[in-house]
Order: C-alpha cells, then structure tokens, then sequence
C-alpha cells in the first residue's frame, strides 16, 4: 500500500514567487469534518 498525506492550510497565493503563482489552480478540496470520521477527537 502507497498513501499520501499533506498537512498544512491554505495560505494566500499572492505570497508566492510569480513562477508558483501562475501553477496555482482553484482547489476543490473537501473540508476535514467530510473526509476524518467521529473517531478523531479533533472534528467536532
């Protein structure tokens, strides 16, 4: 099994260098009370 995880928010992409700023795309991701269960006692 291979798995992926990042940690981290999403910050203000006016911050990044110009050749950063033009990869960034709109991101669709799910918030974390979606994707965690209730067996994680930081969602509420």
């Amino acid at each position: 099994m291979i798995a992926a995880v990042a940690v981290g928010h999403l910050g203000d992409s006016s911050r990044l260098p110009d050749d950063l700023r033009r990869m960034e795309l709109p991101k669709d991701r799910k918030e974390l009370a979606e994707v965690v269960s209730d067996k994680f006692p930081f969602v509420k």
